[in-house]
């Protein structure tokens, strides 16, 4: 998995309300950090909205535990299902 780095950013304020909105339901970084990646890519909503989904499913795939302990050939479930989505990630 990619080294994230933290970055500061100044909110209006009912940008800021929504984003503590989003943190109590532990939702703000992922959906800021997919924002910033859809821009940066200049991707159209469709294809944004598809690498945001497969994001999704590997933060849960790398946060199951019983994903990181089942092993195959000395490479964890979950390195293996995220091995496939990281594939879809260019189609």
């Amino acid at each position: 998995m990619e080294k994230l780095i933290p970055y500061s950013i100044h909110l209006q304020p009912d940008i800021y309300e929504k984003v503590k909105k989003l943190a109590g339901e532990r939702k703000a970084s992922v959906t800021i950090r997919n924002a910033i990646n859809a821009y940066v890519r200049n991707e159209d909503a469709h294809k944004a909205g598809f690498r945001a989904g497969l994001l999704h499913a590997i933060e849960e795939i790398r946060s199951t535990p019983l994903a990181n302990h089942i092993k195959w050939q000395d490479e964890s479930m979950a390195d293996m299902m995220t091995r496939i989505l990281e594939e879809s990630f260019d189609a």
